[in-house]
């Protein structure tokens, strides 16, 4: 099952970085934010967090990726955060070290719902549920 999420993680992290800004669906019972603070640990690990809902026809394949730009480097943080999806609200958090070193101030954050549903080849179908891109402010942890 961790093989699985891990895969689809991935899968999820590389259609948001290919898509980026071009999509922005949200609706149907789906939504997610970002926290207004994302916290940078010690060791330059980037950990951000917000809240989402999503419809219960959702509750197989839903993932929340993150990305975090800083200058003109964006970096996905974690890998596809598994969702609970019974139209009740509930946190999230993702934590990854960016390709760039992180440091406090202003930074740009995306966070998207994506549903990975099985396709006609090894390459799962992919959905955007929800999308939010939103300034947030890094501080040291």
């Amino acid at each position: 099952m961790r093989g699985r999420l891990a895969v689809a993680g991935v899968i999820g992290a590389l259609a948001v970085s290919v898509a980026g800004p071009a999509f922005g669906a949200t609706g149907g019972g789906n939504a997610v934010t970002v926290a207004p603070t994302g916290v940078i640990a010690a060791d330059g690990t980037v950990t951000l967090s917000g809240t989402y809902h999503c419809s219960p026809s959702m509750a197989h394949g839903t993932v929340i990726d993150t990305s975090l730009t800083t200058g003109s480097v964006t970096s996905n943080i974690g890998n596809g955060v598994p969702t609970v999806c019974d139209g009740l609200e509930h946190n999230w958090a993702a934590s990854g070290r960016p390709y760039q070193a992180a440091v406090p101030g202003p930074a740009q954050v995306r966070a998207s719902m994506v549903h990975l549903s099985p396709g006609s080849s090894i390459i799962p179908n992919i959905s955007f549920l929800a999308d939010q891109p939103q300034m947030v402010t890094l501080a040291n942890g």
